[in-house]
């Protein structure tokens, strides 16, 4: 069998070009240094710009659930709203039964403190602690005083034309 394969193979002739083309890129081949992959450019910025996003969402993450500010409203009920670097309610403490009531009944969570305020201002029970004449404390506090400054004004402009309603400020350390 052997010797009939190289006699049907022994009339196949190749040209002196096809040799030399194939004998230079066999040689040129075998003498190429194993390749490694390499990344591609586009990959590479894909992944840097998914990198940057997730850093970038990661952060804001921290700023926007981390209260800088906390605003304490006191009459019976008595909450206290965590504000973030962006004026936004994202803690609420209740610390009387009342206080867990109103703040199911607000659903003031994630809306601007001045928002949060006048609905508290305008719910129904806290409408009727303040027409008999009962007291209302809010206390600003943050370590900032810029920033204890602004939200005291904008605190001061909700309750302007109340009666019974105090307004306090002061950092965390003097509280």
């Amino acid at each position: 069998m052997n010797d009939r394969l190289k006699k049907a193979f022994d009339s196949i002739r190749a040209e002196d070009e096809l040799l030399e083309h194939t004998k230079e890129f066999l040689k040129n081949y075998i003498e190429q240094p194993e390749k490694k992959k390499h990344f591609s450019l586009p990959s590479v910025r894909f992944a840097a710009a998914l990198s940057c996003l997730l850093l970038f969402l990661l952060a804001g993450g921290v700023f926007f659930f981390t209260p800088v500010s906390t605003i304490s409203v006191d009459i019976n009920p008595s909450i206290e709203l965590g504000i973030n670097y962006f004026d936004r309610v994202v803690d609420i403490k209740a610390f009387n039964e009342d206080g867990e009531n109103l703040m199911e009944a607000l659903q003031i969570k994630y809306k601007s403190y001045t928002e949060a305020l006048e609905n508290i201002l305008e719910n129904e029970t806290i409408q009727e602690c303040l027409a008999q004449n009962e007291a209302m404390s809010i206390t600003v506090v943050s370590d900032s005083e810029e920033k204890n400054n602004e939200v005291m004004d904008n605190v001061r402009s909700c309750t302007n034309g109340q009666t019974n309603i105090y307004c306090h400020s002061g950092n965390s350390k003097a509280v």
